[in-house]
């Protein structure tokens, strides 16, 4: 799969749900210090991590929509 391709999957799995994250974790009401610690972590995994992984992965359109899904409950349950 071309770069030209990949490259709107990867920000459609990141992006909006990576923002939503990362807004939940700095206007919490609760945990506030925790949300400080986690934040780079979380700017790693969607910053570095998962676009490496759906880069590496592109062929494979089980394990996208398992990383898709994933973050997806992760930005539910922040």
């Amino acid at each position: 799969m071309s770069a030209e391709l990949t490259k709107p999957l990867i920000v459609s799995i990141v992006g909006p749900l990576m923002n939503k994250i990362k807004c939940s974790i700095k206007y919490a009401r609760k945990n506030i210090k925790f949300g400080d610690i986690i934040t780079p972590t979380i700017e790693l995994l969607g910053e570095q991590l998962i676009p490496f992984y759906c880069a590496s992965h592109c062929d494979n359109f089980d394990e996208i929509n398992t990383l898709h899904n994933l973050v997806f409950l992760l930005a539910l349950k922040t």
